[in-house]
């Protein structure tokens, strides 16, 4: 992790709103009062016990903050938890470049048929999720497996590489494996995806499109049938009649 000697980027430690901090009572500048800055550097405050340095007292800390934080080493930075979430911070700020940079050499199509495009964004949505529920599948078998001293190839009591189990001790004590926080996050999303589907009536269409296409079929065979002098009358009924068996026979199957 780099440190302070290293030129940062400018960061906006308050997402643009001003610094709430309220200086202490003994402050010589607007004591009770908020720092109400912007800090672009580590948003830490100074509070020196000097009485020769009292003026100090409040003012933003002005050192460079952490790589991937908004504190510098003096404020906290150093601290294991600040630098797991530094490091959390620097892997999502990697993925979201290299996401913009795919972006830019793939392009933005319009989208033509939105209709379409949520159906297949349902469809990836579910398919996310089933592969990480898959793999929490093969997380618990794989604590089964070691929990039962069965034969481990590697001999590392991880015979999947998944990890240590279904919890696992994080920087702040017992956790539950990352797996099992992509699967939730993945469950939510396809939920959410559905729940606009249903919102915007895409069952009401399909059930509006499947009798369409069923009027037409069946329009389709009276036509033809009635080139062929047979009465539509006394086959149809017949054909409806064999097709719901079919159906109810293919769902007994499933």
């Amino acid at each position: 992790m780099a440190g302070q000697g290293k030129v940062q980027r400018v960061i906006d430690s308050y997402g643009g709103v001003p610094c709430d901090w309220i200086r202490p009572d003994d402050c010589p500048i607007r004591p009770g009062e908020p720092c109400g800055e912007i800090h672009q550097t580590c948003r830490g405050h100074k509070r020196s016990t000097n009485p020769d340095r009292a003026d100090t007292r409040g003012d933003p800390c002005g050192a460079h903050a952490m790589e991937g934080q908004t504190i510098c080493r003096v404020h906290g930075g150093r601290t294991p938890n600040a630098l797991a979430k530094a490091e959390r911070t620097l892997e999502a700020e990697a993925a979201a470049r290299a996401v913009s940079k795919r972006l830019g050499q793939r392009g933005a199509a319009p989208v033509t048929d939105p209709a379409h495009e949520l159906a297949r964004l349902a469809g990836e949505a579910i398919a996310w999720k089933d592969a990480a529920l898959e793999l929490v599948a093969e997380l618990e078998q794989a604590t089964d497996t070691t929990h039962n001293d069965v034969e481990d190839p590697n001999d590392d009591g991880d015979p999947l590489g998944l990890g240590s189990g279904i919890v696992v001790l994080g920087t702040s004590g017992l956790d539950v494996h990352p797996l099992v926080k992509l699967a939730e996050r993945a469950q939510e999303r396809g939920a959410k995806v559905l729940a606009e589907m249903v919102k915007l009536g895409f069952v009401e269409r399909r059930v509006q499109i499947e009798e369409a296409q069923a009027d037409a079929l069946q329009q389709a065979l009276a036509s033809v049938l009635a080139d062929h002098g047979i009465d539509a009358g006394l086959v149809l009924p017949d054909l409806a009649a064999r097709l719901h068996a079919l159906e109810a026979t293919a769902t007994e199957v499933a």
